[in-house]
């Protein structure tokens, strides 16, 4: 019996970051389990389309698919969100099988990688001095979500000693703009933009002018297709995949990875690059 086609379900997506694209995250998907079959598609009309992809699935005889969406948020009553899509495709492939897994959530062990691309930008921007951060997210999501992200932005503020405000694109909450804009109201000049996404979607890109446009110093580029971003995905498709299996079944279930955020022997407290501050 095959494993479930992994069906990654992106936002519109654009092409001016390759390394962090949706395509690139399914690429180091399919090299890490080159076995699976793993397919992309994209919600509203940007190509290739849910329908398309699935009438590429249906022609194979594949009979199980598991949908992942490719978001580190995402609002409650979302119309794209993996749960509305593979409600919408079960009444039209009644003879597929169709799972969704949940979003993956603000986890802490993503902050590095914010902070990685955050210094690459910061960096292009010739900028050295930063006295405030705004946290850029998709969705405020659901309670349990807004109080992990709050968690999230004083976890990171906590370790650069800087004073952070969350953003979401969906207006659930304060926009990037208007966050970097409460921020110079404070006295706040030096501020960058940290994107809690995973690929670069037309909501990035909107964040990312916003704040530019609002006198950001710099703003990150999304995660993109990290080592801890393919784990993620592929943990929550086996934990999703299992709702596939019938209840009589006595294989062992698939085993879901964990990640903790402590640093590695390389990557100590001592040892790992920081942002330079400017007092308030």
């Amino acid at each position: 019996m095959s494993a479930p086609v992994l069906l990654l379900l992106a936002r519109g997506g654009v092409a001016e970051a390759p390394s962090r694209s949706a395509e690139a995250l399914r690429d180091a998907i399919q090299a890490e389990r080159p076995g699976l079959d793993v397919r992309l598609a994209r919600s509203g009309q940007c190509l290739p389309t849910v329908t398309q992809t699935m009438k590429r699935i249906a022609r194979a005889g594949r009979t199980e698919v598991t949908i992942v969406g490719l978001d580190l948020t995402e609002g409650s009553e979302d119309p794209h969100s993996p749960a509305a899509v593979a409600a919408g495709l079960r009444s039209q492939y009644p003879d597929i099988s169709i799972t969704s897994a949940k979003s993956f959530g603000p986890d802490p062990s993503m902050l590095r990688f914010v902070d990685e691309r955050l210094r690459t930008a910061l960096a292009e921007a010739r900028a050295d001095e930063l006295d405030a951060l705004v946290l850029a997210t998709t969705s405020a999501g659901d309670t349990r979500t807004q109080t992990q992200i709050a968690r999230c932005a004083r976890q990171w503020g906590q370790h650069h000693k800087l004073p952070v405000v969350v953003s979401h694109a969906d207006e659930t909450g304060p926009s990037v703009a208007s966050a970097v804009r409460t921020l110079r109201r404070q006295g706040r000049r030096h501020i960058a933009v940290g994107s809690w996404y995973l690929t670069a979607t037309k909501e990035w890109v909107a964040d990312r002018d916003a704040a530019l446009a609002a006198g950001a110093t710099a703003v990150a580029e999304p995660v993109g297709a990290v080592e801890d971003s393919v784990r993620l995905v592929l943990a929550r498709y086996a934990f999703a995949a299992m709702d596939l299996l019938p209840l009589d079944q006595t294989a062992p279930a698939p085993v879901v990875a964990t990640f903790g955020t402590a640093a590695t022997a390389d990557e100590t407290e001592d040892s790992r690059p920081h942002l330079h501050v400017v007092g308030a």
